[in-house]
């Protein structure tokens, strides 16, 4: 995953988020449905389905519709083609100049989604391979030496939304457990009282990270206290050493 250079990767609600590489491409896809769907729900539809085209009957009784002559646009004909115009030079701007070359030749947003799509989504047989590949990540997953609650909990919740981006699956209760199951061994008490005194199916994982993290809290907190008093008696042992040795 490459980290990002600041907010303007990461987008915004009026400024679509750049495409830094094709290792973000999911998390990227996900920031731009949801900015375009923020922005005007027309634009969703465009890449979904196409550039509208203004349309008039046809001349013969009965026949399909055919396109306006551009002369005979209305004003609402051109506000709805434009929506296309806007979103395409969205996401244009979003690529970086080594990539814009590759699709710079695409006029309609649907077309370049489906280029973008293809080259970083890759085929059906390429996703599920990637499925199958975070799948692995995830039935392996553990905490790793020195590694801090957050950065575990980061590191997982990462995963589990690249799994839900690949459509993979997970029910709320498992992917708790699942996480319970990799703390270290310091975390054992703690983690049975929870799963006895909380219902797993309707805890959110941000939830249990709060929970966690004040214990954790605690934990140092009273390791602190412990070494104030045991520097604080040894202190006074040694006083009262020094002490007896002057009165003698």
């Amino acid at each position: 995953m490459s980290q990002c250079n600041g907010f303007e990767d990461i987008g915004s609600i009026n400024r679509p988020p750049r495409l830094v590489s094709g290792e973000d491409y999911d998390m990227w896809k996900n920031r731009m449905e949801s900015f375009f769907c923020y922005q005007e729900y027309e634009m969703w539809k465009s890449i979904r389905d196409g550039p509208y085209t203004p349309m008039v009957a046809s001349a013969d009784s009965g026949g399909p519709p055919v396109p306006k002559e551009p002369s005979k646009y209305s004003e609402e004909d051109i506000k709805k083609m434009e929506v296309d115009f806007k979103e395409l030079g969205a996401i244009q701007m979003c690529l970086p100049n080594e990539l814009f070359h590759n699709f710079r030749s695409y006029k309609t947003t649907k077309e370049l989604w489906e280029a973008l799509e293809k080259m970083f989504a890759g085929s059906e047989e390429v996703k599920e391979n990637r499925r199958d590949i975070l799948k692995q990540q995830y039935e392996n997953f553990v905490w790793k030496e020195g590694e801090s609650l957050t950065v575990l909990y980061n590191r997982y919740t990462y995963l589990v939304g690249e799994l839900q981006c690949s459509k993979v699956k997970l029910e709320n209760e498992d992917i708790l457990k699942k996480f319970i199951r990799s703390l270290p061994s310091c975390w054992t008490l703690y983690t049975v009282s929870i799963r006895r005194t909380k219902n797993l199916k309707t805890l959110q994982m941000n939830e249990l990270f709060g929970m966690l993290k004040t214990y954790e809290l605690e934990m140092i907190q009273a390791k602190e206290r412990s070494s104030s008093y045991q520097t604080a008696s040894t202190s006074t042992t040694t006083s009262s050493a020094l002490h007896s040795d002057h009165s003698v």
